[in-house]
């Protein structure tokens, strides 16, 4: 019985972190052009970009992330409350909160090039490679919605790795080749613009462990107020 019910909360837990990537990473694109329609920032993604996200950074590490094993401590947790669903109020906060952070991460880069004097293909491609290296950032955290992405064990999950791997290596690929390029409305980004992608697309997976800490905090808070009471 506590292998069936260890192994149903393994299931449960993978199908959760799947969708809550998924979302949040799809919530980051919408606010994206929402964004920059009512702050007229012209359109910082060209469809066949937002294409390619949605297939390769977004789909290969939403299907390795369902293949987790059993997160430390999972027969710890308290039973959820039947009535709750996949999604709770806290988690679709949390989710917004890291969406609208997607959102900060990839236009930085795009308003700061524009500004500089850079073409518009130039800004939309550090867009373009903010919006998918924080997305395979934000699956690294998405392990765990409870523990600290440092407490992850990378070896359990091998496929996330690869698939980590693999998208980024096309993303990489898909702006540094010139046929490839071509084909995606994107253009080679120098040194100064790669450190500047670099470092905005750490701020979703930023945000959502420091979010972790918080939550956590708070739920500490929360029991010892109750063993108290």
């Amino acid at each position: 019985v506590v292998a069936a019910i260890e192994q149903g909360r393994i299931i449960f837990e993978n199908i959760r972190k799947s969708i809550i990537y998924l979302l949040s990473c799809n919530i980051g694109e919408l606010l994206i052009f929402l964004v920059a329609i009512l702050a007229k920032l012209g359109n910082p993604l060209a469809p066949v970009q937002i294409l390619m996200i949605n297939l390769v950074t977004d789909g290969l590490p939403a299907l390795a992330l369902g293949m987790d094993p059993s997160e430390e401590g999972i027969m710890d947790v308290p039973p959820r409350d039947t009535k709750e669903g996949i999604l709770s109020k806290p988690i679709v906060i949390r989710m917004m909160i890291v969406g609208v952070s997607i959102v900060v991460a990839s236009l930085w880069p795009y308003v700061a090039l524009l500004r500089a004097g850079a073409s518009l293909e130039m800004a939309r491609t550090a867009a373009f490679a903010v919006l998918g290296l924080s997305e395979l950032l934000r699956a690294l955290s998405s392990r765990s919605e409870r523990q600290p992405i440092w407490h992850a064990k990378p070896r359990e999950n091998p496929q996330l790795i690869a698939a980590v791997a693999v998208s980024a290596l096309l993303l990489i690929a898909s702006i540094e080749l010139p046929w490839l390029a071509q084909f995606l409305d994107t253009v080679s980004l120098g040194a100064a613009e790669w450190r500047m992608v670099i470092i905005a697309s750490f701020i979703p997976m930023v945000t959502a462990e420091v979010l972790k800490l918080v939550w956590m905090g708070l739920s500490a808070g929360r029991r010892e107020a109750l063993g108290a009471g």
